[in-house]
């Protein structure tokens, strides 16, 4: 009996939902053309019809005295996402739906530019001297810092200057908007909406101790989502290396998750011990307990990284091979 039953469940299941779900999937738009037709006729068929509109006005009904909209957890999105490369959807189009569902787990810190490699204008120089710091960042808003970089008071945005530009003399710091502080563990799709809703494209992200830590933009979070976007005042520079042993070279400041699309893994042994790191380099950092020397290395999972470069303050260049 219990054989039986087992049998016709299996053969009902292969028969009625796996094979017509891969059938269609692999020629739906000639399975769409052949059951468009019938669904019509069916739809507006008495008592078909009558039934779809009790269920669709039950269901109406339903929700809104429920006063809820239904919640997809990430993990259901992700699950969604990986059954839509059975089907056809462009790699693009897979990398876009992967960044958009990212949006909701990864935080500002792992994005920000850190505060020991931001362009920032001290509150006191001359208008001379913020030309001159404007003109070599290249940047549309810089942060504005008071008794050390840790301290943003304001950002200066560079179209405010335009109208000033060829006084000799000016008192520039009239123009420094109030700037947007986020906490190191915002979410950057939340960030999102509210750069959206503020109309803003920079915040600066803040540590535990109310102290810059770096900034955010909105580019940096798009970037996630559509990857790098680059333009003509972009500094080329790379941040990796293939070396002539066939192994690449990162610099040491090169972030997690940069380093994870370049090798093109999911990072999971880095992600479940990185503690606070960000960068190759903070990894290694925390890892070891120390800043490494020249060729001295660590072993996670089948990865070995080795220090190329370092100094006293930082890892500058890391070599990666896999064992």
């Amino acid at each position: 009996m219990l054989v039986e039953i087992f049998g016709i469940t299996l053969l009902i299941l292969i028969t009625g939902e796996v094979i017509p779900k891969i059938y269609g999937a692999n020629n739906a738009s000639s399975v769409t053309r052949i059951m468009a037709l019938p669904i019509e006729f069916l739809r507006k068929t008495p008592p078909i019809s009558w039934l779809k509109n009790l269920l669709v006005n039950g269901t109406s009904f339903i929700g809104k005295i429920g006063g809820k909209s239904v919640r997809i957890s990430t993990d259901e999105l992700e699950q969604a996402i990986a059954i839509s490369t059975e089907v056809s959807v462009s790699e693009d189009e897979q990398k876009l739906l992967e960044g958009i569902v990212k949006l909701g787990k990864t935080e500002a810190v792992q994005i920000m530019t850190p505060r020991i490699e931001m362009a920032t204008i001290a509150d006191y120089i001359t208008f001379s001297e913020v030309l001159n710091v404007v003109l070599t960042a290249g940047y549309s808003r810089i942060p504005i810092h008071k008794n050390g970089t840790d301290n943003v008071v304001g950002i200066l945005y560079i179209k405010d200057l335009l109208p000033h530009i060829n006084k000799a003399d000016f008192n520039w710091q009239a123009l420094i908007r109030k700037p947007f502080f986020i906490p190191e563990n915002k979410k950057i799709d939340d960030l999102l909406q509210e750069f959206r809703a503020m109309k803003m494209h920079m915040a600066v992200v803040v540590d535990e101790y109310g102290g810059a830590s770096g900034i955010v933009t909105l580019e940096d979070v798009l970037e996630e989502i559509v990857g790098d976007i680059t333009d003509e005042f972009d500094d080329a520079s790379v941040e990796y290396k293939k070396l002539e042993d066939g192994t690449l070279a990162f610099e040491g400041r090169t972030s997690l998750i940069d380093f994870y699309k370049i090798l093109e893994i999911e990072g999971e042994e880095f992600e479940e011990i990185k503690g606070d790191a960000e960068t190759i380099g903070g990894f290694i950092v925390e890892q070891s307990g120390r800043i490494l020397k020249n060729k001295e290395s660590i072993v996670n999972g089948r990865y070995k990284l080795t220090v190329i470069s370092s100094d006293k303050r930082r890892i500058k260049w890391v070599k990666i091979q896999e064992q």
